[in-house]
């Protein structure tokens, strides 16, 4: 079991992933409604997996990836989108994350994406 930081502007989106990471893949999760949230939540207490949304009111996820990192380098970032583009994966793998899954292939993509992640801490 992860302790998971889920990162998502929008609350129902951010309520149904908060179930999925807890009841299918028993995972710990934390919430945070937006990025300047989840980073003042991150300093007080690192997660192993932080799950970000792409687009947010404010700082964008982008950008919350590379402050994350700056905070702490060791981060584990996966930024999670709606936007199908490979353009936008690539500029999460510039950020620093470990890897971009969208929205749409989330049941089948997150929780892999997650222990691959765990299994090198």
């Amino acid at each position: 079991m992860a302790t998971v930081l889920l990162v998502d502007d929008e609350d129902i989106s951010r309520g149904y992933f908060r179930v999925f990471l807890e009841r299918k893949g028993g995972h710990r999760v934390i919430d945070a409604a937006s990025a300047e949230a989840a980073l003042t939540c991150y300093q007080r207490s690192p997660t192993d997996v932080v799950v970000m949304d792409l687009r947010m009111p404010g700082m964008n996820g982008l950008e919350a990836t590379r402050a994350l990192l700056n905070y702490d380098e060791q981060a584990q970032v996966i930024i999670l989108s709606a936007e199908e583009d490979t353009a936008w994966a690539e500029a999460a793998q510039r950020a620093g994350a470990k890897n971009y899954v969208s929205k749409l292939q989330a049941m089948q993509r997150l929780l892999p994406a997650i222990s691959e992640l765990v299994s090198k801490l």
